[in-house]
């Protein structure tokens, strides 16, 4: 017994063979066993979490695993929806139909009135030219013309029928292979009426009283008719003519019309734009939401993740669709609101000057 305690506890000291009980030497050997239980004790701890870790990061692989799985399957057929013959986008969205109203709506070179004139006269300049006039001269006249005809309102109608900026009736303008209600169209079916009798009677008089009153009647007067109407025209339109001409740098030039005309001309022209850019855009209410709605219908239904997913990201972008289509509507709405102001505030500055006119003495 005493050789065993001695091998438990080594470095007891002995006397005459008999051991020493020494109590600082047995805390120090128990506080070094408790130190390596501790130190066990720790080592496990660390054990399961690495273990637990790496069963976390397993799951995470084989989560990814299948995910990849998912996403590498069959897609979803996107191009069935952008041109399904019922709810296809070119069907709710044919944004080609409104590219005329684009034109005179949007963008910093849009067709306003003034644009559209000179783009039309430089078209029928050389049969003016035939006439005798020359590029400028054709625009003052053209110009002038549209201003007594119809003040540059491009959807103005008159008692008789006539329509638009050159205020052509039906029967002249299937003469004149033209639409009448496209502004653009009109100008062009009242250039080539005009040029017409400009190189039939050879002066301005007669030409703009055959536009008035009709070839006919100047034949059978031999010039301007004795009508006070007609008498009327010629000599409003020969003074817009001048005006023009003391004003007006070039055939292209623009920043020619008073502020009034300019006002009723773009207001006319984006309020007629604007109007017929709703009308030409069948993406109705009905249509968008039903659109809309089979989408998400169909994303349940998908036999995988990845259609699922490509069909969700499919109507997020159908919703981006709809607030471009909603925002262009406003701004065309909001632009016809703002020529409408500008032309009211003519209007105004036009009263305003109207009041304080003086008589000369």
């Amino acid at each position: 017994m005493l050789m065993l305690a001695a091998g438990l506890f080594p470095g007891v000291p002995t006397a005459q063979g008999v051991p020493v009980f020494d109590r600082t030497v047995v805390d120090r050997q128990i506080a070094k066993v408790s130190a390596l239980v501790e130190d066990l004790r720790v080592q496990n701890e660390s054990l399961l979490v690495r273990q637990s870790l790496a069963d976390v990061q397993a799951n995470q692989l084989s989560v990814l695993e299948e995910m990849t799985a998912a996403m590498t399957g069959p897609g979803f057929n996107v191009s069935a929806l952008e041109t399904s013959s019922t709810i296809g986008a070119d069907t709710v969205y044919p944004v080609a139909s409104t590219g005329q109203m684009d034109k005179r709506l949007f963008g910093d070179a849009r067709e306003t009135v003034e644009r559209m004139i000179a783009q039309v006269a430089l078209e029928y300049s050389d049969a003016a030219a035939a006439a005798g006039l020359s590029p400028t001269q054709f625009r003052c006249l053209f110009q002038a013309l549209i201003k007594q005809e119809s003040r540059f309102n491009v959807a103005v109608t008159s008692p008789v029928g006539a329509y638009g900026l050159t205020q052509l009736m039906p029967g002249t303008a299937s003469d004149m292979g033209v639409d009448r209600t496209i502004p653009i169209e009109n100008l062009r079916g009242g250039a080539k009426y005009i040029t017409i009798q400009l190189r039939r009677f050879g002066n301005i008089p007669n030409a703009l009283a055959a536009y008035n009153a009709g070839p006919g009647r100047v034949i059978e007067y031999g010039g301007v008719p004795p009508f006070s109407e007609t008498q009327g025209y010629v000599r409003n339109v020969t003074r817009f003519y001048n005006e023009y001409l003391a004003v007006v740098g070039g055939a292209d030039a623009l920043g020619t019309l008073s502020p009034s005309d300019m006002a009723l001309a773009e207001y006319s022209n984006t309020s007629d734009a604007a109007a017929y850019y709703g009308a030409a855009s069948h993406a109705t209410a009905e249509q968008v939401t039903a659109r809309l709605a089979s989408i998400i219908r169909q994303i349940d239904a998908q036999p995988n993740a990845k259609a699922a997913l490509e069909l969700n990201t499919y109507a997020r972008a159908e919703i981006a669709r709809i607030l471009t289509m909603r925002a262009r509507l406003m701004a065309a709405s909001q632009i016809r609101s703002a020529a409408y102001e500008q032309h009211l505030t003519a209007d105004r500055f036009a009263e305003m000057e109207f009041k304080h006119m003086r008589i000369s003495q």
